[in-house]
């Protein structure tokens, strides 16, 4: 900061010079602990100016309270600022003018002007008490700024500091996640291959096989999950016919509506070609349509609705399921979060969520326990008439 201050000094100091007719100017500012020091530029002294006066603050202060708080006439025989004094020549007249901040004294600035030119008038002094006070607002701001600037660089260590503990927390709790749902299935895997060893069933064998081949598979989905949570992929975008994709993902789950006696309500009419990436978007149909079937496994009725609403898209997916409880609503994008124990990886809605976000949309939630939940993709409505068509 002393190069800052000096650099202030040395703009005031010039500006004095160029429009008072004087022969000399020093500065001298108190620092911490009351020292008073001279600050460069020394202009017109001799000996190159002082770097420290040893001035007792407390008689400094008794001084500046006896002047009245005036511009004072000072001589190399001044008991406190004679020192300063002497840098002039003999004759020169030698004006103490005080510098003020909040009426807190904070220093001086000490000018002469030679014999021949005259002693300081009223508006010599008018002039110095007007350069002066706008010195001390500029040196009071510059102090200003530097401490902004020092809370600034704690503010922004304290935040990398914030930073790296939640990434350090969130690697650790996404390690026990990835443990917790990858160890289920190796431990019923190893379990039956222990079993095996023992049977002697052939029908026995083949049952451990299977259940040892259903886990395998499950634990391969964790990893493939996990990894595609993980990775950002560039979207391919194409102009695609939304109202095929979902007909599509309804042909897939169509297995598991007829098992659990669901009814399905569509509704896609109308519905334009739209710019978006259309193998994510039916993962993301999936998710929630899936989703859906497995909140009714007694039965119930799924909805399915696309519309176009200003400039946005909007596909619902609802189920007169069981519902989403409020504190667990809140915490279903949250990656491995889930309720379905060892059936779910806990990681389609964060893909999901995802990826409709990487197209400038949003997933909207409403749920009512008992009653059913209602999913909404809402995606922005982009048409090319250029673009292929998916």
């Amino acid at each position: 900061m002393v190069g800052e201050v000096e650099d202030l000094v040395r703009e005031m100091a010039e500006g004095i010079w160029g429009v008072l007719n004087i022969a000399g100017l020093v500065t001298v500012l108190k620092e911490d602990g009351g020292v008073y020091r001279a600050l460069p530029p020394f202009l017109g002294v001799e000996g190159g100016g002082v770097d420290e006066l040893s001035c007792d603050p407390v008689e400094v202060q008794e001084f500046y309270l006896e002047s009245r708080r005036r511009a004072v006439h000072i001589n190399k025989d001044h008991p406190l600022f004679g020192r300063v004094a002497g840098m002039f020549g003999d004759d020169d007249y030698k004006l103490l003018f005080w510098l003020r901040q909040r009426d807190e004294l904070i220093g001086c600035l000490f000018v002469s002007k030679k014999a021949e030119e005259g002693d300081f008038n009223e508006e010599d002094i008018r002039l110095l008490s007007i350069m002066g006070n706008n010195f001390a607002v500029a040196l009071e701001n510059l102090e200003l700024y530097r401490s902004l600037q020092l809370q600034m660089k704690k503010l922004k260590e304290a935040q990398d500091q914030l930073v790296q503990s939640t990434k350090l927390a969130a690697i650790g709790e996404l390690a026990a996640n990835v443990a917790h749902e990858i160890n289920n299935p190796l431990t019923t895997i190893l379990g039956y291959a222990e079993l095996l060893k023992e049977e002697e069933d052939t029908e026995g064998i083949k049952r451990d096989l299977e259940i040892i081949e259903s886990e395998s598979l499950r634990a391969r989905e964790i990893v493939q999950q996990l990894l595609e949570f993980s990775r950002k992929r560039k979207l391919e975008i194409v102009e695609a016919d939304l109202k095929k994709i979902i007909e599509e993902v309804l042909m897939l789950v169509s297995p598991s509506i007829k098992a659990s006696k669901i009814k399905v309500d569509k509704e896609l009419n109308d519905i334009p070609g739209v710019l978006m990436d259309a193998n994510q978007i039916k993962q993301v149909l999936l998710n929630l349509i899936n989703n859906a079937v497995q909140a009714m496994p007694d039965g119930g009725r799924l909805g399915i609705k696309a519309e176009v609403v200003g400039d946005e898209i909007m596909v619902s997916v609802s189920d007169t399921g069981m519902g989403i409880p409020s504190d667990v609503l809140q915490r279903i994008f949250e990656p491995f979060f889930t309720t379905k124990k060892d059936k779910g990886t806990g990681l389609g809605l964060p893909i999901s969520y995802r990826i409709v976000q990487e197209h400038g949309g949003r997933i909207e939630v409403k749920s009512t326990p008992g009653k059913g939940s209602v999913f909404r993709v809402v995606l922005p409505l982009k048409r090319a008439e250029t673009a292929k068509p998916a």
